[in-house]
């Protein structure tokens, strides 16, 4: 063969398999340690892509009525209500040089793919809780379902009272047998809590004669969020609710929790590359079984 140089097969390694499945698992640790309180409000749909989907919901007047003596029967009528939704990708990629790894002893690469998981976290929230908190059309006087009461023993049956009278298109009563929750604050969390722990409430006014029965409670379970920022505002909420779920949330394919995954680095460097990526969607869904109180009046 005198000079001729043969060429060896290409080395091989599984270093980047390996740290994406370690970095997986601290990728969801990190995503699962930020706040969750989105999933108690939020129904949730897989879609198959990123096109935009719009979900309808049937109104409609279908009550029986009496036949006549000529047995004719009545014709229903029937409408609908829709809103939109949509999944897009959301991402963030870093590098780590072949010196970075070979000098980790600290376990500063672990908490590197831990913050990544956090940031995920984080702008899952920030997407779900700006789409909740803008909510001048979903709560109103017109959806009878706003109040100004403070949260308190008259708030908590004005609210009750927005949420029996609840009517479908038709105008019928809704008949809500739903669980909710009492979503406030940092700053009613307190209070909301009181009134579902407390078994009995007391009027300490002289000459003031008051039942001693707390009627709501553990009926209303207090959820706090660290969205929630006005200091007055309240809610009751169905627990996801189903149809009735005040927000939804699509994720692409299903799958709830975000993806990494890594590669070598560009040819003229010694390291790996990282990405993660998630695919979601938020949209308000349906106002007819939650109350907002502003808290002001």
């Amino acid at each position: 063969l005198g000079g001729m140089i043969r060429a060896s097969a290409p080395s091989t390694h599984s270093l980047t398999t390996m740290l994406s499945t370690v970095g997986n698992k601290f990728l969801l640790e990190g995503f699962s340690f930020v706040e969750q309180v989105w999933r108690e409000i939020a129904s949730i749909r897989p879609v198959n892509d990123f096109k935009q989907i719009t979900s309808y919901r049937m109104l409609d007047d279908l009550v029986f009525e009496e036949i006549g003596p000529a047995g004719e029967i009545k014709h229903g009528s029937a409408s609908q209500e829709s809103f939109t939704n949509q999944a897009r990708t959301y991402a963030k990629m870093f590098a780590l040089t072949r010196t970075d790894i070979i000098n980790d002893d600290l376990g500063a690469f672990d908490s590197i793919r831990e913050r990544i998981g956090v940031g995920c976290g984080i702008k899952l929230n920030s997407v779900f809780w700006t789409a909740f908190l803008d909510d001048a059309t979903f709560f109103s006087d017109g959806h009878a379902n706003l109040l100004t009461t403070a949260l308190g023993e008259a708030g908590i049956a004005a609210a009750n009272v927005l949420l029996s009278n609840q009517k479908d298109s038709a105008g019928h009563p809704l008949g809500l047998g739903l669980q909710h929750i009492l979503l406030t604050g940092a700053t009613l969390n307190p209070t909301a809590r009181k009134w579902f722990v407390s078994q009995e409430m007391r009027d300490t006014t002289s000459s003031t004669k008051t039942p001693t029965t707390n009627i709501y409670f553990n009926q209303y379970r207090p959820v706090q969020s660290a969205y929630i920022t006005d200091t007055s505002d309240w809610y009751l909420l169905p627990v996801a609710a189903g149809s009735m779920a005040p927000m939804e949330v699509c994720f692409l394919d299903g799958v709830q929790m975000p993806t990494i995954e890594s590669a070598d680095a560009d040819f003229n460097t010694l390291g790996i590359q990282f990405r993660g990526y998630f695919d979601f969607g938020v949209a308000q869904k349906e106002w007819r079984a939650s109350v907002k109180s502003t808290g002001a009046g």
